[in-house]
């Protein structure tokens, strides 16, 4: 258990972590309480447990931008788990306290407060690929009771490997880890599948559910003889990120990541959508809807800022010269 998931969860111990977030003086109020004045309104947030914290904090971030304060006439019921039935249990919570809106943070978050309502608003910044999962109808009129950000995984997950064609030109046979419970796992794998094949490419399935697991994908990568490792997005491979180089390191594997720490702590390169910036926007969606707005009729949005991380050292251990048209693309090298 690493630090933000140890603290996360002394933090559920200690209260369940009920915040207070309120609107500032001049923030108008016209969402369905307004007419009496006697109900606070009130925002769930249920969140995988091992996501790490400076998310939430983006979030609150957000909501300060938009005129709210902590304390005042918001309340934020904030939940987390990492199992699908303790998941189940606390969307069901949060709906029996009356939550105005529900926000889900990470991809496994969806399908439970979808289970548990289908008419309080959903707000999530991290959408896959809603239209592709029939999650909603479409992303300008989505059409039930979800709205909020794409996190364009099928799209990414294809950038992903086409960078480490373009760093690495010799590779050949590209492992990918996958933890195949996750809602985005097969319209990612499909899709990657796809590009490895366009770039000559073989795209070796390494499946993880659990951490216990990554010991036999390892000696799968091992025997395929793969030459690089593409990880798919999932709260499991930030969690055992430090594994994954580690193995990497020891056989002298290329590594692709969706998230910057694991380039920090050796890996190649990193290539994802600012996923801070969309847990900051998605308070904007639960503004508008606190103020009256229907998520049906909020169109979901694509991510619009996105960073590319390169490990040079990790690079120069490998005997890698990185291309200056993948240089140029880079948003921050590690020295």
């Amino acid at each position: 258990m690493h630090a933000g998931q140890s603290s996360r969860r002394q933090f559920l111990k200690s209260g369940l972590a009920v915040l207070g977030l309120g609107l500032s003086p001049g923030c108008a109020t016209i969402g369905p309480w307004a007419s009496t004045g006697t109900r606070t309104p009130r925002i769930g947030y249920l969140a995988l447990a091992a996501l790490p914290e400076f998310l939430q904090a983006a979030f609150n971030a957000g909501l300060e931008e938009r005129g709210y304060t902590i304390g005042k006439t918001v309340a934020v019921e904030s939940r987390a788990a990492n199992d699908p039935p303790t998941l189940r249990q606390l969307a069901a919570e949060l709906v029996a306290l009356k939550c105005d809106v529900l926000v889900a943070a990470g991809a496994p978050v969806i399908a439970p407060l979808m289970d548990a309502t289908t008419t309080i608003p959903i707000v999530s910044p991290t959408l896959g690929d809603p239209v592709g999962m029939g999650v909603v109808a479409s992303l300008g009129h989505p059409g039930g009771n979800i709205t909020g950000l794409s996190l364009m995984t099928t799209e990414l997950s294809a950038k992903r490997l086409e960078l480490l064609k373009e760093a690495v030109p010799n590779v050949a046979r590209v492992g990918m880890l996958l933890n195949p419970t996750n809602p985005n796992a097969e319209l990612e794998r499909r899709q990657t599948e796809i590009v490895g094949q366009a770039l000559g490419l073989k795209v070796v399935p390494l499946e993880v559910r659990q951490p216990e697991d990554f010991d036999a994908a390892f000696g799968v990568a091992h025997r395929e003889q793969v030459e690089a490792l593409l990880t798919m997005v999932d709260v499991l491979m930030y969690d055992q990120r430090d594994r994954i180089v580690q193995f990497a390191a020891a056989h002298r594997l290329a590594t692709v990541h969706y998230a910057r720490p694991a380039v920090a702590q050796g890996g190649l390169m990193a290539y994802d959508m600012v996923h801070a910036e969309n847990y900051r926007r998605a308070a904007t969606y639960v503004d508008r809807i606190l103020k009256g707005a229907r998520p049906s009729d909020l169109p979901i949005e694509r991510p619009t800022k996105f960073e590319l991380v390169i490990n040079m050292k990790t690079a120069e251990s490998l005997g890698l010269s990185i291309p200056q048209t993948v240089l140029a693309q880079t948003t921050e090298l590690i020295q």
